[in-house]
């Protein structure tokens, strides 16, 4: 049986390889050029193109079966390893890729038809702006549960501030500036407030000693409770009440008006407190308006000091 010709690639290379001076002999490979269409063929389905095989002289050794040969042009564009050309070949745009053998400085070339090189350019594009919307989205998405999260607790406190009941000093940019300036009219407010207590604390002390002397009776836990919030200390077992009593005030004040017995009330109250004020503690109470309690809680190492007798 006869075999059909088989059409082939030959590769000679003199021997030795590296010393080229004394050639003793060469070495001759017949390559089946149907194996390079068959290594070729996946390259030239899927992108649409031909395949070119040139030696380093620019001359043809292998193509793509029935491919239009390769004009002087492109083939005088091979000077570089590796390059990129947009150029024409019979009347058709065409995309020129070609790259080099390193072993043999054989010119491996891709031509492919610019509008399909174009088209799958485009499809990059297309799938690359489809994924930069899908992270826009899947972005914004995630910032605004990342916001929402976030801001959620803010707004809770915003709302919880009572409407109405105050008022920052100046307009709020945002809602931390709202909260800060909340925070601020808060504190004013509590320090207005602790001033006015610590302005009503004698008054308050006078009311509760004064009720504790008509009998007024408290669980002693409570009682502690209260003294400490009045800033009453009783730090000695022994204890002495002083009533005083102003009978007449003409002498100092022939009108005599509220104002005036007030004052003489707080003039007593300061000398009974400086005369025993490094022995004993003391406390003063209003019991009618010429007359006080001196409540005073002896130092038990002093009672035999003329201050306490």
């Amino acid at each position: 049986m006869k075999n059909d010709p088989m059409k082939v690639i030959t590769f000679m290379q003199s021997l030795p390889v590296e010393d080229t001076s004394t050639i003793k002999g060469s070495l001759v490979v017949l390559i089946d050029e149907a194996k390079i269409h068959e290594m070729t063929r996946k390259i030239e389905s899927a992108n649409g193109s031909s395949v070119y095989i040139v030696d380093q002289n620019h001359e043809l050794i292998s193509s793509t079966p029935g491919a239009s040969p390769l004009s002087k042009s492109i083939l005088n564009e091979l000077k570089s390893n590796t390059g990129l050309l947009n150029t024409h070949l019979n009347g058709q745009d065409v995309m020129v890729s070609f790259t080099t053998s390193e072993q043999v400085g054989w010119y491996y070339i891709d031509v492919m038809p610019l509008n399909l090189y174009l088209h799958k350019l485009k499809q990059m594009e297309h799938l690359a702006l489809w994924l930069l919307l899908l992270c826009i989205l899947v972005g914004s998405a995630a910032a605004y549960g990342i916001t929402y999260r976030n801001y959620f607790p803010i707004k809770r406190i915003v709302e919880a501030i009572p409407a109405g009941k105050f008022h920052p000093r100046k307009a709020a940019g945002d809602e931390f500036d709202y909260i800060m300036e909340m925070m601020k009219v808060s504190w004013d407010e509590e320090r207005s407030i602790k001033n006015k207590l610590t302005q009503q604390l004698p008054l308050l002390r006078s009311n509760y000693l004064h009720r504790v002397l008509q009998g007024y009776y408290e669980p002693p836990e409570q009682m502690k409770q209260s003294l400490e919030f009045m800033g009453i200390q009783f730090p000695f077992p022994h204890f002495a009440v002083i009533l005083v009593q102003v009978d007449d005030l003409t002498r100092f004040a022939p009108n005599q008006s509220e104002k005036q017995w007030a004052l003489v009330r707080f003039i007593i109250s300061n000398l009974a407190e400086d005369s025993i004020y490094d022995l004993h503690t003391i406390h003063t109470i209003d019991l009618e308006k010429n007359r006080l309690a001196l409540l005073v809680n002896l130092l038990p190492d002093q009672l035999g000091h003329p201050a306490c007798r």
